[in-house]
């Protein structure tokens, strides 16, 4: 705005002096200008002097120059608060009636419902609870409106209880999970399918999407609940289960090693791309080969879950046909480090690798010793080599041969039986292949598989005790039709899968079936599962 001042010229008796023009100027033009008229225009708030000189003469006026707020906006018209505590910025702008912008206006911050969200005097919004509030700013008689909404978001999830124990297989319990903001306030009212459940060990317990745990087998597993959207919203409880024993049977498959229990139920998959498992005997850890390629595979050893895998061997050759000495402390594998390959003793750890066993000199290639298996004190290895079944002490002495195969005839992969009483192997004594069992001198050898002549065990697959040695698991391919275009029907061999028979051959079962094919097993001990510690708990 602008104002016009009028300046008299004077003489000194009191006379006006026509025609006078008078000079003028202001003290302050960054709060108002002043033409050579005499019209000042405000430029900014605050006092200036508006001086009209003529010569030596001069006069002053005081011009006060004083916005009034008659607009004033708020922005964002908006805004969306996604966690309890975090805060919302506002700024409030105000103007005078020409539009033009005041500095620093002295504004009051006030919201309608102080439970949902709070305000302060800079314009700072901070969220209490969910819900939408509007954000009032004032100045000189002027108000101006903005909206709040505060709708926590999940970021993660966290699980009621720590643990949960269940007794007998069968039995269920409930776990209950919180979904939090990002700041780790609880969100009310979160839809159940916004979570993943999860269990580690689903041979210990399952667990469903309403975090119903079910209890399968002895031991210790984590559960696990995530925030289904999000990856590392992840909180766990331990679950632990006993009065439900169990027999678990590793195998090799197309997949990887996969597992079954005893009575054939819960196959699955637990470690993919990987071979030949073998059980320590506490039932802890899983020792398993790894092929890195077509000249190289290593042993590894992981918990029975599958996690926390270590490779052992760590040499660039063929490592494989893991077995666990009975105190665990060490491991009999074959590898072919050394010409036409041998049977190796090393600590469980891998270090402290001695042979025990090589190829024979005259033909190393064809008379490599393999299938190592220790006797239950752990003071002797059975093996085969040179299609027959052979004894060593554990220091590499005192060789003692069992069987005498006969031209065309093989005996090989022995397992000692859990007593020490007997060895299982796999021979073709009576023209087929079958499963056989003779005591440790090698007398007494019984087929246990003649009655069963629809079966015939896979090469290279030895059987397996069950921990009570009443029961043994071989791979075996079963006699079926098969068609060829040219010759018709035919019979042939079907995939390979496990059968079980009893130690006298009285009872005889399959395991698996299906087009997936299973072989090489081991069987654990009815130990409790204990699964790892899982990931750390999310506290807020």
């Amino acid at each position: 705005r602008s104002i016009s001042y009028l300046a008299l010229v004077l003489d000194s008796a009191n006379r006006v002096i026509s025609g006078a023009k008078p000079r003028w100027s202001s003290t302050d033009t960054g709060v108002a200008r002043v033409s050579p008229l005499g019209v000042a225009t405000a430029t900014g708030p605050g006092t200036a002097k508006i001086i009209a000189r003529v010569g030596g003469a001069a006069d002053t006026a005081t011009l006060v120059v004083a916005q009034v707020a008659r607009f004033l906006f708020v922005s964002p018209a908006l805004q969306t608060i996604t966690a309890i505590a975090d805060t919302a910025r506002f700024t409030a702008e105000a103007r005078d009636s020409l539009g033009s912008l005041m500095p620093n206006p002295s504004v009051t911050w006030v919201v309608d419902d102080t439970s949902i969200a709070a305000v302060y005097l800079s314009g700072l919004v901070t969220a209490r609870r969910n819900g939408a509030v509007i954000v009032t700013a004032t100045t000189a008689r002027q108000s101006a409106f903005a909206a709040v909404a505060v709708r926590q978001e999940l970021a993660r999830a966290r699980i009621v209880e720590d643990s949960l124990a269940l007794t007998g297989e069968g039995s269920t319990g409930r776990l209950h999970v919180e979904g939090r903001d990002k700041n780790g306030y609880v969100i009310p009212n979160v839809d159940p399918k916004a979570f993943a459940w999860s269990s580690k060990s689903a041979f210990v317990a399952t667990v469903d999407s309403t975090g119903v745990v079910t209890a399968h087998g002895d031991g210790r597993s984590w559960v696990a609940a995530s925030a289904a959207a999000l990856k590392g919203a992840t909180d766990t409880a331990i679950v632990t289960v006993s009065g439900a024993p169990q027999e678990l049977i590793a195998f090799t498959s197309p997949k990887g090693i996969e597992v079954i229990r005893g009575d054939g139920a819960n196959r699955s998959l637990l470690i993919p791309a990987t071979a030949g498992p073998a059980w320590s005997p506490d039932g802890a850890r899983l020792a398993f080969e790894r092929s890195v390629s077509s000249d190289r595979s290593d042993i590894y050893t992981a918990w029975a879950d599958g996690s926390d895998t270590v490779n052992v061997t760590q040499h660039f050759s063929l490592n494989g046909q893991a077995a666990w000495s009975p105190d665990g402390s060490r491991i009999a594998f074959w590898s072919n480090r050394a010409l036409g390959g041998g049977i190796y003793v090393m600590n469980a750890d891998g270090s402290n690798v001695t042979l025990l066993r090589g190829a024979v000199a005259d033909n190393p290639y064809l008379y490599s010793p393999n299938h190592p298996t220790w006797s239950p004190d752990g003071t002797r290895l059975a093996f085969d080599q040179a299609c027959n079944v052979h004894v060593i002490s554990a220091d590499g002495s005192g060789l003692l041969t069992l069987t005498s195969s006969a031209a065309g005839q093989c005996s090989y992969a022995p397992a000692w039986s859990p007593d020490g009483s007997q060895l299982a192997f796999v021979s073709n004594r009576d023209g087929t292949q079958a499963i056989w069992v003779m005591n440790v001198d090698g007398s007494g050898a019984t087929n246990l598989s003649s009655a069963f002549t629809a079966t015939t065990p896979s090469d290279g697959s030895p059987p397996a005790w069950s921990p009570l040695g009443s029961r043994i698991v071989f791979a075996a391919a079963v006699l079926t039709n098969c068609y060829d275009y040219y010759y018709g029907s035919y019979e042939c061999l079907g995939p390979s899968h496990l059968w079980v028979v009893s130690r006298d051959g009285t009872a005889f079962t399959q395991l698996t079936n299906g087009e997936r094919e299973g072989g090489r097993p081991s069987w654990r001990a009815a130990a409790p599962l204990q699964a790892p510690q899982g990931p750390s708990r999310r506290q807020p």
